[in-house]
């Protein structure tokens, strides 16, 4: 129900114990910190207490009932917390309760999104701890007015270049999520702005290396991932340790898909994919992987026991190839045509066919024509 790992919790364990009673017997005052440890106690017990009660419940009546109070105990518990992030604008835990609110787990009603929004541009546009909690991280995943706000705010207000340049990079990374879900003219102006942003970070910010190396990655697949464009080459070796390249496969209509074991949704493809690639096997196809399994090992058995035939790219749990490519999720799907051209992206069962089907449609109608 709310079984979530919640960034914040792990913040309020990482603080320090409230210090002893002194030998007077009097009781040290409550420091700020011991308030929101405690504030933050309260929550995680009701919201454990809630998960068994729902988890024993036996009717969907009842547990339908359980979500209720909770998420009505929430509503009110989140305006005790940003009462506390005002009240305390000058301590770090201030940022720990905006984090809470901001936080997806947290699932805050609109009201307390732009609330939480409010008091960090009132009390915290020019501080120099917003990513760390990492607030301005998690703005791209919170994708209401207020996010943009925030993040425009600390790029236009803030003294700070690490944090001009986490909020540039983030700005740009929530402008491109958007641009995903927009109509064609909207998301062709997101992206120009999208990749104008990235592009200052590695420009501008370059000595903030870690964010700066985030940008060079979101520019990249900006400028040769997209739709239209030609993929670029990848270089590496397979399950066997043998070189291959995906420059290998050029003339073919080719299915690149980055995938992995311990990848649910990935292992659910593979008996289309085998039969993808049984249908077509005397047509100019192929079926290319990028594996992201722990060993070489795993991944040949892997092959051998869901007969899988075709070839994989062996990427490793870090993943270089899949970091440069920037993929986030898995399986992460590219159909190209026979010049290497990205014409589908992220289609699956039924619709891969299809796009399939369509381009091996094309390359025969280009080859007989190039042959009169």
């Amino acid at each position: 129900m709310y079984r979530y790992l919640l960034a914040p919790m792990a913040m309020l364990l990482s603080l320090p114990a409230l210090p002893a009673d002194d030998k007077s017997g009097k009781e040290n005052p409550i420091t700020v910190a011991g308030e929101y440890k405690t504030l933050m106690g309260e929550y995680q017990k009701t919201l454990q207490e809630s998960d068994k009660r729902f988890e024993n419940a036996t009717t969907d009546e009842q547990r339908q009932k359980i979500r209720a109070e909770f998420q009505k105990f929430r509503s009110k518990f989140l305006s005790r917390v940003l009462a506390f992030a005002e009240t305390h604008s000058r301590d770090k835990e201030a940022l720990l309760a905006l984090f809470f609110v901001l936080h997806l787990d947290t699932e805050a009603e609109r009201k307390d999104l732009d609330w939480a929004v409010q008091i960090a541009l009132k009390d915290h546009v020019k501080s120099n701890s917003l990513t760390e909690p990492p607030i301005l991280q998690f703005l791209v995943f919170q994708d209401f007015p207020g996010s943009e706000k925030l993040l425009r705010g600390v790029l236009e207000k803030n003294p700070h270049p690490a944090m001009q340049a986490q909020a540039c990079l983030s700005l740009a990374q929530l402008l491109k999520t958007r641009a995903g879900t927009s109509p064609r003219q909207a998301a062709i102006k997101l992206n120009e702005e999208a990749e104008e942003l990235f592009d200052r970070v590695v420009k501008k910010y370059g000595e903030v290396k870690d964010v700066a190396e985030l940008a060079r990655i979101e520019l990249f697949e900006i400028r040769h991932l997209a739709l239209g464009k030609a993929i670029p080459d990848i270089k590496g070796t397979d399950s066997e340790g043998k070189d291959f390249k995906l420059l290998d496969y050029r003339g073919k209509v080719v299915v690149l898909s980055f995938w992995a074991q311990w990848c649910a949704p990935c292992m659910a493809m593979v008996p289309q994919e085998r039969a993808l690639v049984k249908r077509l096997e005397d047509k100019p196809f192929a079926l290319v992987g990028v594996n992201r399994n722990a060993s070489r090992e795993s991944l040949k058995k892997c092959e051998t026991q869901h007969e899988m035939t075709w070839r994989s790219f062996f990427d490793g749990l870090e993943g270089p190839i899949s970091k440069g490519h920037n993929i986030k999720t898995m399986p992460t799907i590219f159909v190209l045509d026979a010049k290497g051209i990205i014409r589908y992206k992220d289609v699956r069962g039924e619709a891969l066919d299809k796009a399939v089907d369509q381009l091996l449609a094309e390359l025969e109608k280009e080859t007989k024509a190039g042959n009169k």
